[in-house]
């Protein structure tokens, strides 16, 4: 009866600290460790973790919100950029003439400013369903490229065709790539316009544990027409694009925790720009190889997902889950023709 006594007040206490706010405030990305777990009378309460970092929720309430993606264009014109190191996850996503555009997913934190905002691929769709679905800011896409979106990927959408007091435009940017928000305003009309929209999963497997792999001290991804490159600075990677340092407007460099390196299948869609370049369609389900670049080092090993109902599992050349760190993670989808090149 004692143990059982014990169990009811830790999950009491546990429930009236969620609900004032009681728990430790979360570690911040990049730290070495979590804060110590609570107990209460020798019990120890569960951690609450934000799905889509690992790391430290101050809260149920805002471990459970919905994520925000929003399409972020990654080329000449629309550097620098605002908002992604504030994101939870980004994809480097391959599009029209070997270039990449950017998918910053938003859930722990907020961005008071994002952009260059661009236009939405048919890929955003098998992308939008590891979260659930979710909240998906875009502007613009043509119908082709729109359509999965639209029927099988789950999520509350805006644009600015539709939603242009949502958006606008900067002057230090020349268009297309001047549009940009926040996302708070976005969040807010997300959520009037879908209000029981529900958390993501968790994405990835987070441990705290030190990392066993290969020293690295650096990557660089190739895209047909891009490259990019990621350093490892001591506490988290750093990110080069095309050769040079990669920096968003407020001056601060673009940089991640983790770092995993999909190789992917790409296919055509059929569906052509005005200029006759094709939207590829890199592939997310099935299996390739995969690298996850952590604390320093590198682990090798297969990325895998049946269906588009079923999360990413990395698994590593003995079967066993590749584990994160806790933090900001990018995910780059190079396609299965490169290869990455790694420095020691």
């Amino acid at each position: 009866m004692k143990r059982r006594a014990w169990a009811a007040v830790a999950v009491g206490c546990c429930l009236a600290l969620s609900a004032c706010g009681g728990t430790p405030k979360p570690a911040t990305q990049g730290s070495k460790s979590a804060s110590p777990q609570p107990t209460v009378g020798g019990v120890a309460l569960r951690a609450v973790t934000f799905p889509l970092t690992g790391l430290r929720a101050p809260n149920e309430a805002a471990a459970r919100r919905p994520s925000l993606a929003v399409k972020i264009d990654n080329v000449n014109g629309a550097w620098p950029q605002a908002g992604l190191n504030r994101a939870d996850i980004v994809f480097d996503i391959l599009v029209e003439g070997g270039l990449t555009r950017l998918m910053a997913v938003y859930q722990s934190h907020g961005a008071p400013l994002v952009g260059p905002i661009r236009s939405a691929r048919p890929v955003d769709a098998r992308l939008l369903r590891l979260f659930h679905g979710g909240y998906f800011a875009y502007s613009g896409a043509s119908s082709p490229e729109i359509r999965p979106v639209m029927r099988f990927s789950h999520a509350a959408i805006v644009q600015d065709t539709h939603y242009p007091e949502l958006f606008f435009r900067r002057n230090d940017h020349a268009s297309p790539d001047n549009l940009f928000s926040s996302t708070a305003r976005l969040l807010r009309a997300l959520h009037r316009k879908a209000p029981h929209t529900s958390a993501p999963p968790q994405v990835f497997h987070y441990s705290s544990a030190k990392s066993k792999g290969t020293p690295t001290s650096g990557v660089v991804v190739p895209f047909p027409a891009a490259t990019a490159g990621w350093t490892w600075a001591g506490r988290h990677w750093v990110r080069t694009q095309d050769g040079h340092a990669d920096r968003l407007m407020d001056g601060s460099r673009v940089s991640a925790t983790n770092v995993v390196i999909l190789s992917v299948k790409v296919v055509g869609t059929g569906i052509f720009e005005a200029n006759g370049s094709e939207d590829p369609l890199p592939v997310t389900i099935g299996s390739g190889k995969t690298w996850v670049l952590t604390k320093g080092v590198r682990v090798a090993g297969t990325w895998r997902r049946a269906t588009i109902s079923d999360p990413v599992r990395l698994i590593d050349s003995h079967g066993r889950p590749i584990s994160l760190t806790p933090g900001r993670t990018w995910v780059e989808l190079m396609p299965r023709a490169g290869s990455p090149s790694f420095h020691r």
